[in-house]
């Protein structure tokens, strides 16, 4: 028997078909006790069922491969008990023993002796092997039934080498193919920088097999260089022990440039030392192309939206220039004309002065004089108000007061009606009081002019988020649409007395008070003028304090 164990031993060393060396090892340990039948069950545990994997009989002795195949662990508890103890079940005559449930399907009436050797593996059942004769009753001897436990560890372990080695094979064979089906380069480099590892993918980008590659320096192979390349992302990872990215050009034998994305990671042994790297390269040489070409492009836009804003800069200076020298002739034909008209009645008046009779009354005369200076005077301090840039004054402002004070100062006809519509707890306004009181008499007394035969005029106030609003709404002839989009222009009037400046003026000094105005109007119906103003509120009150007070501080009196 310790023949057979050192044959099995040899026999099971890195064995070509594990298969075909148990079922000879099987056959031998049968023919030299004189058995009838030897086989061995493996259990699946998840399944919770046996199955015969090898079998070995004697001439003339039916198989039970079919009967042993797929039988529940729970139909043998007689049996299991022992063998999941790691215990031997030892049957020298089945007719004589006394071992309860014998009969099983293990057994068949013709067997007269039985022997069960359990595998055992991670301290649970792996298996058995089971030894029948079934001549005769057959005395087991211990020193058999020792060999043959050994003989069932021998089977366990090589099964289990067996099954890890086809394993690691298939795991082998999956990783080879995935790498080989790689479409980018990959391979892999030792420290010494040697190619372990190549796919055909790296291979074909210099015309070569993978044979070729593996065994060469990856510098003198891909490079053609006698030492390791100085800016390398496998040189990276060997020294720092981190993945790396650069970013590769190589010229084409054809002359041409071709661009890599090359990535290096590291590959550690048991101790954590990097002793390989995997570099894997992806062609971007397309990708560089269009971000150069995009480069270009973007460059060239640049250069010519540059080139094009500054002929708009010019442009816009050009027209502004013109616009500026157009309001300047035009100011000028206003005032020349003004002035003529007025110089024509001046020297007409004049005139007659000189040639009137010495009882004529030169009270009328006077009057005229009077009027056509009042005229002149009035065209030049609307011109000054058009150019002055004094900044406003802000302070609190009660608009409501404010409108009182302006209607007193205004002659009003008999036939227009003023009313006000004011919620009680309107707020004050945050502007300059006397630019306020310029801007209110000038749309009072255009909102009269409007309405020769008479009307109403409804000032009334809002409140929209940050600013006050006043609405001035007459019931007069309104403005056509045209005329609309010019009334804030200067030196634009239709009236036959009009300068053209009230509305640029009054447009000016609510610009200047942080405002703005809107304007709505109905040919025949009427007119509103919106204006929007500032809110006071007690955060621009304090700001307005501490300025004061820094200004003292500044200068102190």
């Amino acid at each position: 028997m310790e023949k057979i164990l050192a044959n099995i031993s040899a026999s099971l060393v890195a064995p070509k078909n594990i298969n075909q060396v148990i079922t000879s090892a099987l056959e031998e340990i049968g023919k030299f006790m004189g058995l009838s039948r030897v086989y061995m069950m493996e259990a699946s545990l998840p399944k919770k069922v046996l199955d015969i994997t090898y079998e070995w009989c004697a001439p003339n002795i039916p198989s039970r491969w079919k009967q042993l195949w797929g039988i529940p662990l729970e139909s043998l508890p007689q049996w299991m008990g022992p063998l999941k103890e790691n215990k031997n079940i030892v049957i020298s005559d089945t007719q004589n023993t006394i071992f309860p449930g014998v009969k099983s399907p293990f057994e068949s009436p013709q067997i007269q002796a039985l022997l069960i050797i359990p595998i055992w593996a991670n301290d649970q059942l792996y298996g058995f092997i089971s030894l029948e004769d079934l001549s005769h009753p057959f005395n087991w001897r211990d020193e058999h039934i020792r060999s043959l436990r050994t003989i069932a560890e021998i089977f366990r372990r090589s099964m289990h080498a067996y099954q890890m080695e086809q394993e690691l094979r298939k795991t082998r064979d999956q990783l080879e193919a995935v790498f080989t089906c790689i479409a980018d380069p990959l391979n892999v480099v030792d420290r010494s920088f040697n190619v372990l590892l190549c796919n055909p993918a790296r291979a074909a980008i210099f015309n070569s097999e993978v044979q070729d590659v593996v065994g060469r320096k990856c510098f003198e192979f891909f490079h053609h260089r006698h030492k390791p390349c100085v800016v390398c992302a496998v040189s990276d990872v060997f020294q720092t022990g981190k993945p790396s990215h650069r970013l590769c050009c190589r010229n084409k034998t054809d002359g041409s440039e071709a661009w890599s994305d090359v990535f290096a990671f590291p590959i550690y042994n048991d101790q954590g030392e990097v002793i390989q790297a995997v570099e894997f390269a992806r062609d971007i040489t397309q990708r560089k192309k269009a971000e150069d070409e995009i480069k270009r492009l973007y460059e060239a836009l640049e250069r010519k939206v540059e080139e094009r804003t500054q002929e708009l800069r010019n442009i816009q200076e050009e027209m502004i220039l013109k616009e500026k020298l157009a309001l300047i002739g035009q100011l000028i034909g206003s005032i020349g004309h003004e002035f003529r008209s007025s110089l024509t009645v001046l020297s007409g008046t004049i005139y007659v002065l000189k040639n009137r009779s010495s009882e004529e009354s030169i009270d009328d005369f006077i009057e005229a004089l009077n009027d056509e200076i009042h005229k002149m005077s009035k065209f030049v301090e609307d011109l000054l108000d058009f150019s002055r840039t004094i900044p406003p004054s802000f302070q609190q402002v009660d608009l409501q007061s404010l409108l009182q004070k302006i209607i007193q100062k205004i002659s009003i006809p008999s036939k227009v009606h003023i009313f006000f519509d004011f919620p009680e707890d309107f707020p004050p306004a945050y502007v300059d009081p006397d630019h306020a009181e310029q801007i209110f008499y000038n749309f009072v007394s255009n909102a009269i002019e409007a309405m020769p035969i008479g009307g109403t005029l409804t000032i009334s106030g809002s409140e929209e988020d940050s600013k006050v609003v006043l609405h001035f709404t007459d019931t007069g002839v309104g403005i056509s649409p045209i005329n609309l989009r010019k009334i804030f222009t200067p030196l634009f009037t239709t009236k036959s007395k009009g300068t053209g400046l009230g509305l640029s003026i009054i447009n000016m000094l609510i610009r200047k008070n942080k405002g703005k105005i809107a304007v709505d109007s109905i040919p025949q119906k009427g007119t509103t003028f919106h204006i929007f103003l500032q809110k006071f509120s007690i955060t621009e009150r304090e700001g307005e304090i501490l300025s004061g007070r820094d200004s003292l501080l500044k200068n102190p009196k």
